[in-house]
This record gives C-alpha cells, structure tokens and sequence, in this order.
C-alpha cells in the first residue's frame, strides 16, 4: 500500500513517500512517487495540446478551404486531422513541449514566491507558453508556424490549448490528496 510520510511536507506541499509492504499500488498519477508523476503529467500535457491544436488546425483549414468553395465534407475533415494528427500534431509537441520546459520551471521558481493555486499557475504558464513560442518562431523567421495563428480567434483557441496542458499538469503533477488546495 502506498502511503505518505509527513516528516517531508514542506510549506509547498512536497511530500516525501515510501511504500508498504502491501500489494497495492497508487491508482491515480497525483498518488504516485514524483518520479513517475512529473514525467507522466509532462507528457499528458503535450499530448493534450498538441491533440487540441491540431483539432484546431484542422478546423481552421477546413473553414478557409468551405469559404474559397471547397466542398469540404465530414469523411474528408476527418482524413486531415488523423493526418495531421502524425504531421502537424507531432511537431506541435516539440513545439510545446520547449515553451512547457521554460514555463514550468519558471512556475516551479514563482511558486517559492507566490501563494497561487498550482494548477492555476501552471495554465496560466501553458497559455503563456504557447503564446511566446508561436510569437518567438514568428519574429524568428518572418512567417506564421500555424496558419491558424494568423487571426485572433484561431490564435486565442491555440492559446487556451497550452492553457489546458498547463492545468492537466499542474492537476496530475501535484502531490497526493491536497490537489485542489491552494
């Protein structure tokens, strides 16, 4: 049985842990040593962006491609996004997955400083991550990354994708049963 050793809480909610000799282990991801909590929340939340913004991308595509008067039926939309789920939706995650790396460890700095929720925190940081990294390769190279990007309510959807992988990681990389606290 997984059980907590309170002698290693810290006023941030670090929580040491140590394993009975039970026959149970942890049965969700915030119940787990961080070991295996941070890297599995880090990858639910690139996953999980990069899923959104591809869902995102393929509909602003085909949006543009029923506008200039393609038919564009539901067969057809579907065959782009598993398409772009390999193409796009992998290089989405590299994508994210840089801005996640900064956002999180400056989260993790801030955190010492700021009484904040931690999942608040860290969605605040996925959308800001998001945001920087498509303006950075912008500025970069001259041209938009994500078609999508080019108009405010497309780029706000991208946006509010790097917000939901910031809040399923601050949710799943938190310790133990004081998820929801501040």
């Amino acid at each position: 049985m997984f059980t907590r050793d309170a002698r290693f809480r810290d006023e941030y909610g670090i929580i040491g842990a140590e394993f009975d000799a039970g026959p149970t282990m942890p049965n969700a991801v915030n119940e787990a040593p961080a070991i295996i909590r941070i890297p599995t929340a880090f990858i639910v939340a690139i996953v999980a962006t990069a899923v959104s913004a591809t869902v995102l991308q393929v509909g602003h595509s085909t949006s543009v491609l029923r506008e200039l008067g393609s038919p564009v039926d539901t067969g057809e939309a579907l065959a782009m996004l598993m398409h772009d789920l390999v193409g796009f939706g992998l290089n989405f995650m590299g994508i994210a997955a840089v801005g996640f790396v900064i956002a999180f460890v400056v989260t993790a700095l801030l955190r010492r400083v700021v009484k904040v929720s931690s999942i608040k925190l860290h969605g605040l940081a996925g959308a800001v991550a998001i945001w920087a990294a498509l303006a950075s390769i912008r500025a970069l190279t001259g041209i938009a990354p994500i078609p999508a990007s080019l108009e405010w309510p497309w780029m706000a959807g991208l946006i509010a994708s790097g917000a939901l992988g910031g809040l399923l990681y601050g949710f799943l990389a938190a310790p133990g049963p004081d998820v929801l606290t501040p």
